[in-house]
């Protein structure tokens, strides 16, 4: 199975720049496994008013959001923030 193409929403971009080296480096090892295996990544599963599933991985200290894009093999991270580890 090819590696899907990871596509980054340029505002998560943005965000990414603002942090500190080992943290940008957390996110870049978590994209480098999304790309791999990204159905193997969710923590969670959220969906939008269209019934389109959006998926939120929970790892470390970030929550990513994405979707998963199988007719282009595309994994489109459109969201990430600080994770909430309140229980």
């Amino acid at each position: 199975m090819k590696p899907f193409r990871l596509l980054v929403d340029y505002n998560v971009f943005q965000f990414i720049q603002t942090l500190r080296r080992f943290e940008q480096l957390e996110i870049h090892e978590h994209f480098d496994q999304s790309n791999e295996f990204p159905h193997h990544q969710k923590s969670l599963i959220e969906k939008d008013a269209t019934g389109r599933d959006y998926f939120v991985s929970l790892r470390g200290t970030f929550a990513v959001k994405y979707w998963i894009d199988e007719w282009e093999c595309e994994v489109k991270v459109i969201a990430i923030r600080l994770r909430d580890h309140r229980k």
